[in-house]
């Protein structure tokens, strides 16, 4: 039967929702004719970690490709985990559209599903789904290449049970700017700073892959993902000009779970232009339960998961990777004379003075003189090795 117009609206309606859902692409800009009206679709992203007893579900309302803001949270929603025996585990909200509970028992031989009651009055709720025990993560690994470091994930089951996985990591890193600040602003003046609390040249940040990393081990005589590259940082990136970890989740997941992450990937991969190939449209396991028609974006998952972190540090790099970052802004030094300090710009950070006895401040940029402007903090992570 030939396609309508109707059919291929609705399928670019949901490429272009997942795009900019999901954020696993870079694409050209191309504004299609979609409404918001059209595209305010409930969007979840579940899961119920066994392992840490923890559920925890983000709601979002979709937005289409044209809008130029972030998806805007869901506020306000009743949220619940029930077991197919009854029990029921309420989910409190911690942030906009951000639900948790945690200390949870969890039983790998009980069925669960969400349920979701908008502040629309709407009423959604999951499949029931069991959570699924992941088996042996080997190991995290990295390899050196010409152009960059390369990480990997090694796992089996030796039961053979498993076949289809996902992969999850968080990466964390240290790094510094350029100078070293000895003085803090206060009143818009320079005042010593007390170098045990409140030092700026160290930081730490971190970020959450969102990247769709599956495997499947169907087609193979073992049930073994050997060497599976997850992610690749190139030479004299940030990421390792001190120490970086990377800490890697391995899901089990069912084979309807992995079709439909794969289509989620390939959804969001074809979206270049508008004479690619229009995927099929991608169902999740969600529905409104009073109108089943409803377009819900998003998965429900569980599963005891298999965990683990790995550090390294610059020098455990060959010397041709070891480079310095290559910062996009150069690194002045600017000075203003020691009796009139208020000459500093607003954004100036003090760095030290000049001259004994000093006859100058020097000055630094912030992204050159405290590392807080570069998007990461001073706090160092519990975990980090001393």
């Amino acid at each position: 039967m030939s396609r309508t117009i109707k059919d291929i609206r609705k399928d670019i309606r949901a490429i272009l929702i997942f795009g900019l859902t999901l954020m696993m692409a870079c694409v050209e800009s191309y504004a299609p004719p979609v409404s918001n009206a059209n595209s305010d679709f409930l969007v979840v992203d579940g899961f119920l970690n066994g392992s840490a007893g923890i559920a925890s579900i983000i709601l979002t309302r979709a937005i289409p490709l044209s809008v130029n803001i972030v998806n805007p949270p869901e506020d306000n929603a009743i949220v619940s985990i029930e077991s197919v025996s009854g029990t029921t585990f309420p989910l409190s909200e911690i942030k906009g559209g951000i639900y948790e509970a945690g200390n949870l028992t969890l039983d790998e031989t009980t069925a669960y599903r969400l349920r979701i009651h908008t502040n629309r009055g709407a009423s959604y709720t999951s499949d029931y789904i069991k959570l699924r025990k992941s088996p042996s993560l080997d190991s995290v690994s990295w390899r050196a290449e010409p152009t960059g470091t390369q990480f990997y994930v090694t796992g089996h089951d030796p039961q053979a049970q498993t076949t289809y996985y996902r992969y999850l990591f968080k990466d964390t890193w240290q790094y510094n700017v350029t100078f070293y600040s000895y003085f803090k602003k206060v009143g818009g003046l320079p005042v010593i700073r007390d170098l045990t609390t409140e030092q700026v040249y160290d930081c730490w940040n971190s970020s959450i892959n969102t990247e769709v990393l599956t495997a499947s081990t169907k087609r193979l005589e073992k049930d073994v993902i050997s060497m599976l590259p997850i992610k690749f940082i190139r030479k004299g990136s940030r990421l390792l000009s001190r120490t970086y970890s990377i800490n890697v989740q391995q899901r089990a997941i069912s084979q309807e779970e992995y079709e439909y992450w794969n289509l989620i990937k390939k959804t969001t991969e074809n979206l270049g232009g508008l004479f690619d190939p229009l995927p099929s449209q991608v169902i999740g396991n969600v529905r409104n339960d009073d109108d089943p028609s409803e377009q819900v974006l998003g998965y429900f998952s569980g599963g005891f998961v298999q965990e683990k972190r790995i550090f390294v540090r610059n020098v455990d790099l060959p010397p041709d990777l070891r480079g310095a970052d290559p910062y996009d802004f150069a690194c002045e030094l600017k000075s203003v004379p020691y009796d009139q300090p208020e000459l500093a710009g607003p954004t100036d950070v003090f760095i030290s003075t000049a001259g004994v006895p000093p006859v100058a401040w020097v000055l630094g940029t912030p992204n050159c003189s405290d590392c807080n402007s570069l998007g990461g903090s001073t706090a160092k992570p519990d975990y980090w090795p001393q």
